[in-house]
Formats: structure tokens, sequence, C-alpha cells
């Protein structure tokens, strides 16, 4: 599991927080002031800068911090007690619930993508990128392994394909039960699974 940097403080987190709640809510991030934050916050302006050098540092931050805890609900979904079927449905349950809450993080990046510069980010977004891919690779090998443990999945030599294949049944559990389209977030789940398993028996 990604620890959550050591040494944040309270009001860092109520920081973060805040962005979160104001993205959650449709903030449009190109929009966003540094006064939104603060007053969203409970904070004064200057009281941001004490923890951030900028508004791009705190939003960038908050995008680093979702992930993170994104990734731990999904691990905490995954290592729950149960069949590889009822792992992976969980699994599968908590990204949809997740995507399509309020800060789900395709939305956030497209709309920070002409809001915010990473470019000064750069070294340290990337290592932040890598672990969470590391961890989301260790989250898809338990479930194999509990899959492969109990004669629901084959070993699979390329990693590669294993990734994929839990990619795909994740965008089928994701966009395929949104409520514009015609099956129900349930039978969404049920499909993805079952496409899952075919592809990595």
């Amino acid at each position: 599991m990604i620890l959550l940097r050591a040494g944040r403080s309270e009001k860092e987190l109520q920081i973060l927080g805040a962005i979160r709640s104001l993205i959650g809510r449709g903030c449009d991030l190109q929009k966003l002031r540094a006064d939104d934050i603060a007053r969203e916050a409970g904070v004064g302006k200057g009281t941001l800068y004490l923890y951030f050098d900028s508004k791009e540092d705190m939003i960038a931050e908050t995008l680093f911090y979702i992930m993170q805890l994104r990734l731990n609900a999904l691990e905490t979904a995954a290592h729950q007690p149960g069949s590889f079927r009822e792992r992976a449905m969980r699994t599968l349950q908590c990204l949809r619930d997740l995507e399509q809450g309020g800060d789900s993080v395709i939305r956030m990046l497209h709309s920070a993508k002409n809001a915010v510069d990473l470019s000064h980010l750069q070294k340290e977004g990337a290592e932040k990128l890598a672990e969470g891919r590391e961890q989301l690779d260790r989250i898809i090998r338990f479930l194999l392994d509990c899959g492969i443990a109990d004669g629901s999945l084959s070993p699979h030599n390329h990693f590669s394909y294993v990734r994929q294949a839990f990619f795909s049944a994740a965008s089928g559990a994701v966009w395929g039960g949104c409520p514009e389209c015609a099956l129900s977030a349930e039978e969404a789940d049920r499909n993805a699974l079952d496409i899952l398993t075919k592809s990595l028996r």
C-alpha cells in the first residue's frame, strides 16, 4: 500500500480535502483561485503558502493524494476475504464507484491539463505515478494469484496481457454501467468479471 506522505499536517490535509471537494463539485480548475481554496479549507489565504509554493502545486498534490487514496481503496477491496470472484467483483465495483464519483481522476486530469503546469514537478510526479503503477500491478498480481489458487484462472507468462485484461474489464465495469448505458451497474460488473475470467482461463 502506498503510504500517504509522512509528516503531512492536519492543515495540509485540510487544504487537499478542500481542493478535492471543489473538484468534486465540478469546479473549473482554470478558474480556481487561491481565495476559493482558502475559503473552502477554512484557512487564511496566506496559510496556503505555508504548505505549498503555488496554486498549481496545491492542485497537483491533490491529484496525487487522490490517486493514492483510490489505489489504497482498491487494495483494501481486493484483500477482503473471499473467493477470486468475490474479490475481483468488489475491486471492480470499487473502481466503478470511485470513477463515477465526484473525484473521478480521469475527469480531474482532463480539467487540470490546461490549468496546472506540472513541468517543475516532472521528476517527483513521474516517481509518484511509477509508485502508483507498481501498487496497481501488485493488486492485479494478487487477484491473479487468488484466481489461480481457486482454479478460476490459469497461470500466464506475460503480465502485460494480464494487465490489459484487467484494464479492459475495469473499463467495462466503469463505462458499461453508466447512467446513459442500457446496462445496470450490477450487470456491467458481472459482464466485466465474466470477460476477465474468460480472457485469463
